[in-house]
């Protein structure tokens, strides 16, 4: 019977194992179901059936790649499926619909149709957990709103959404609590998939700390997890944070491979936040080792891919990357313009997104270079209060060799410089080879300050918070 209908031009192939009518014989269907009464009972087997199908999807384990491909099939399907269900008051399917399509949304990269959706059922706590998630990587506003009105509802997977999407807006305490939560009730549960997420989540929070091996052995049993159940986005994002660790203890050959693998993963079966992801962390990493226009090339296709899901943490960093390179080319407007672009978005927000403390700083450097010390040191001054309330070592010291480039008073500056050394080489942390021209010439205008050695030899005994106490009691 298929055969003679595609014969007869009535039915279209799709695929080899899907079909469409034509507009006419559709328009025709229809009017013979209307006129036999039937029309009404054949459009809620058809919601019904999309609901049962979206909460059949395997998308958590190594089915992930054919269901996701199966759901991109009937997007349009479950589409006219919600409608029916909103516009037909059966809230009860719309919200089951929405809650079994998110982490779908979520993968694809669909934010924006993901948010749409689950504005659809505003007195749903499960589709309330995912909208709050999804405000926070649209960077809304209203997201932590959104987030205070459900978190008690919330189970462990809906813990560890609003903690995985709020972590780039900064609130880094609230959402490890949330992390700590969801984890023993995973495992309370035997829920592998939600350990692991876990432990990819804490690899963040430890990078951003510079926690190097924390972030290891969180990247460690996170990928051992995903790899036993087959979930390719789980083993994306351990590999990434093996990246960002290579990148910290300056392997950045390794770094760059492990990124480019993460890429190619992505790219194959369609992650599109991970792949824009991965393209913003190769960016990040050939700005580390001073290829500034392979940095553009990437910064500028993670920025494209970025924007066009709303991902507005990627897109930061992407702007970050561009912002980087145009100042290491000597482009300083254009690394102003987007540094300040960036700022204002987080101050506008209210919020010590995580970029915040690193654009800073990198502002600061731009400004000392165009001669406003005084603009260079509030911003660094500022860098170092975020970096501190992240509990960012790291972040501490770009902080004060900042300052110690564009403090008037040298031998101030030459008491933090000897702090910082001292606080990289007890917590290994690396300098590139790129980034050492901002500390070379704060050591040269440090170095002929009268005392300079016995400051510099005062400044290593300080921890960099009590050297920066030092700055505020002037």
């Amino acid at each position: 019977m298929l055969v003679r209908l595609v014969d007869r031009s009535l039915v279209v192939p799709v695929d080899g194992t899907r079909f469409r009518l034509l507009e006419s014989v559709t328009a025709y269907c229809i009017d013979k179901l209307q006129g036999s009464g039937e029309l009404e009972d054949m459009r809620q087997r058809h919601l019904t059936y999309y609901v049962s199908l979206a909460e059949a999807a395997r998308l958590f384990g190594a089915e992930q790649s054919r269901w996701l491909q199966l759901l991109d099939d009937d997007s349009a399907n479950f589409r006219t499926a919600l409608d029916r269900a909103v516009t037909t008051g059966q809230l009860d399917l719309a919200e089951r619909l929405v809650d079994a399509l998110a982490w779908y949304w979520f993968l694809r990269g669909r934010h924006l149709e993901a948010l749409r959706s689950l504005e659809a059922v505003p007195g749903s706590a499960r589709a309330g957990i995912w909208r709050a998630g999804y405000l926070y990587l649209l960077g809304r506003p209203e997201a932590v709103a959104e987030r205070d009105r459900w978190i008690d509802a919330a189970d462990a997977m809906g813990q560890w959404w609003i903690a995985y999407a709020a972590s780039d807006a900064g609130d880094l305490a609230a959402c490890q609590a949330l992390l700590d939560s969801a984890l023993k009730r995973f495992e309370a549960d035997g829920d592998q998939w939600g350990v692991g997420a876990v432990l990819a989540a804490r690899a963040k929070h430890a990078h951003v700390r510079a926690d190097l091996p924390a972030l290891y052995d969180d990247a460690c049993r996170s990928i051992a997890i995903f790899r036993e159940l087959g979930d390719r986005w789980g083993v994306l994002q351990a590999t990434s944070w093996f990246g960002a660790h290579a990148e910290l203890v300056g392997d950045f050959d390794e770094a760059e491979r492990l990124h480019l693998e993460g890429l190619a993963a992505a790219e194959e079966i369609g992650l599109w936040p991970e792949l824009a992801s991965e393209l913003g962390m190769l960016g990040w990493t050939s700005i580390r080792q001073g290829r500034y226009d392979v940095a553009r090339s990437y910064g500028e296709r993670a920025v494209r891919l970025a924007t066009e899901q709303g991902q507005r943490a990627t897109q930061a960093l992407a702007e970050i990357v561009l912002a980087f390179a145009a100042r290491r080319t000597g482009e300083l407007d254009e690394a102003s313009e987007r540094l300040q672009a960036l700022i204002d978005v987080a101050r506008r927000q209210h919020e010590a997104v995580l970029y915040l403390s690193l654009v800073l700083d990198e502002l600061g450097f731009v400004r000392e270079l165009q001669g406003r010390l005084a603009d260079a040191l509030e911003l660094h001054m500022e860098a170092f209060r975020v970096s501190e309330e992240f509990d960012s070592l790291r972040g501490m010291c770009w902080a004060l060799e900042g300052i110690a480039g564009c403090h008037p008073d040298k031998t101030l500056a030459a008491v933090l410089l000897g702090c910082t050394a001292a606080t990289r080489a007890s917590e290994n942390y690396l300098m590139a080879a790129t980034e050492t021209e901002d500390l070379d010439r704060a050591v040269t205008a440090a170095a002929s300050a009268p005392g300079y050695q016995a400051a510099y030899a005062r400044g290593s005994g300080l921890t960099p918070v009590e050297a920066f106490t030092l700055l505020v009691r002037q």
